[in-house]
């Protein structure tokens, strides 16, 4: 009787209801068995499971049901001010599904705290909403779920400070790249969610909300419910739709018209069946790499081809000639440049996302980032890359690289050596001995050993300095040469 009767927290309640829906889908006579293969985590909410599912099926006579909703929604103004458990409401701020969205502050008990408070319609849909809110580093984090004094269930979150994901673009004057940049967080969140099977069900420009530090959040689960195929394709027809309002006077190439054009088609299954899909194509796109669609022509392939290996070209039918003759010889040196360029653009693209303030002091004519601002969002930086760019491990060891000097520059050498040891240790297991990301790792990391001073990082220094120098070559590799060449000049320097 104690189980039955004892607080679930918030992490019980949304286990609790998923486990719920999958209890009543399942067909008679299979529950017992059912249950009794659940993980032993799960084993102590059974009794409670049996419980609702018996209310469910018969209700208790001398339990009349609860009613559809425990207040009316009111009016703003009537309900500013009024306490919910520890906090005070402030302003609302919509009716994301069965209930009302509010800014409250922690009224009680340590320093002013403003959140995001739900209240939802009934206790079910406080249940149904825990179990839709997933847990997602782009989603709104759950802090805490309770019953106020009243007997009404309530959910506190983070709120996010900020503007939409429109006002943002417009404000900022982001390119159609940049925008694509921006909105591929959300499209990561909302993969998150269908792979735990919820659905967003109310994804709009109004719930996607960036902060000042460019980071983008999906808010509003309160619609959220169980994925099936058919909420899988209105979460995915409402994301190209925000897609397409997103770039709008942005000026979208022909393969991200080829994206919004295959997103936006009538019939659901000529559309983006999932999250992933949609994405691969937005990152052909933002790697200058064609979307399949009538536009996709031979020319038309031809001019990305170029622009991906950044030929001076003076016209595009001399473009297409030296593809062609390019493609024809089999030139290696001009595939490995093509190789470079695609991996430094999309190094620039995430530092330029992870990292606003690099963006905004060079969009300010090179004023330096306030080192405030700019070192959180480093180290924010750093552990996306240690955690992100899966299968591309030379990428994320050229990622490291950068971040590294970046490090260095804010005045903490010991952080900036310890991540170019690491870029290093990844590209020596990953990268050809000649691949200038490995070289460039190895130079700055000779050029750190040597300013560390020890009689050990003076060898190390050395060492990597000359398997700079020999193992990489070509015009890929002058910028680490020459940073090897100036590591091997102060050796040679007599000491004071």
């Amino acid at each position: 009787m104690e189980e039955t009767t004892r607080k679930l927290s918030a992490v019980e309640v949304r286990v609790l209801s998923r486990l719920l829906d999958k209890a009543q889908a399942l067909p008679a006579g299979e529950l017992d068995t059912w249950l009794a293969a659940l993980p032993e985590a799960q084993q102590p909410l059974v009794p409670r499971l049996r419980e609702r599912l018996a209310q469910i099926a018969q209700p208790r006579a001398e339990e009349p049901p609860p009613p559809p909703r425990l207040e009316p929604v009111k009016k703003v103004d009537s309900r500013h001010g009024e306490r919910v458990g520890p906090y005070r409401l402030l302003q609302e701020l919509g009716s994301p599904g069965p209930g009302v969205l509010w800014q409250a502050e922690r009224a009680e008990g340590g320093p002013r705290q403003v959140v995001a408070l739900m209240l939802p319609a009934d206790r079910v849909a406080a249940e149904r909403q825990l179990a839709s809110l997933p847990e997602h580093a782009h989603v709104a984090r759950l802090q805490y779920a309770g019953i106020d004094e009243r007997g009404r269930p309530y959910r506190v979150m983070r709120h996010v400070d900020g503007v939409t994901l429109l006002e943002h673009a417009q404000r900022r004057r982001l390119s159609a790249a940049q925008r694509v940049h921006l909105l591929l967080p959300a499209c990561a969140a909302l993969k998150h969610a269908h792979g735990e099977l919820v659905a967003h069900g109310d994804i709009r420009p109004a719930n996607l909300r960036v902060d000042d530090d460019g980071r983008i959040t999906l808010l509003d689960w309160g619609m959220g419910r169980l994925l099936y195929p058919a909420s899988a394709a209105a979460d995915m027809l409402a994301l190209v739709q925000v897609l397409q309002q997103l770039l709008e006077g942005a000026h979208p190439g022909p393969d991200l018209k080829a994206v919004l054009a295959r997103g936006l088609q009538a019939t659901p299954a000529e559309r983006y069946l999932t999250v992933d899909a949609l994405v691969q194509d937005l990152q052909r796109v933002l790697e200058h790499r064609p979307v399949d669609g009538p536009h996709a022509g031979g020319l038309h392939r031809a001019r990305l081809f170029v622009r991906r290996n950044r030929l001076p070209l003076a016209g595009g039918a001399l473009g297409v000639l030296l593809l062609a003759l390019a493609v024809n010889l089999g030139v290696r040196h001009f595939q490995r440049g093509q190789q470079q360029a695609q991996r430094s653009d999309q190094v620039q693209a995430f530092l330029q996302q992870a990292v606003p303030a690099l963006a905004a002091a060079a969009a300010a004519s090179g004023t330096a980032p306030d080192p405030a601002v700019l070192a959180p969002q480093l180290q924010r930086a750093l552990e996306q890359t240690r955690i992100g760019f899966a299968g591309e491990p030379v990428l994320r060891g050229q990622v490291l690289t950068e971040l590294a000097l970046r490090f260095r520059g804010l005045g903490q050498p010991e952080l900036a050596l310890s991540v170019l040891r690491e870029a290093v240790a990844l590209l020596q297991g990953t990268a050809l001995a000649s691949d200038p990301a490995l070289a460039q790792a190895r130079a700055h990391l000779a050029a750190q050993w040597l300013q560390a001073g020890s009689a050990d990082g003076t060898a190390q220094a050395q060492a990597l300095a000359a398997q700079v120098l020999a193992q990489c070559s070509g015009a890929g590799c002058d910028a680490a040469q020459r940073v090897a060449r100036e590591v091997q000049q102060q050796l040679l320097k007599p000491k004071p």
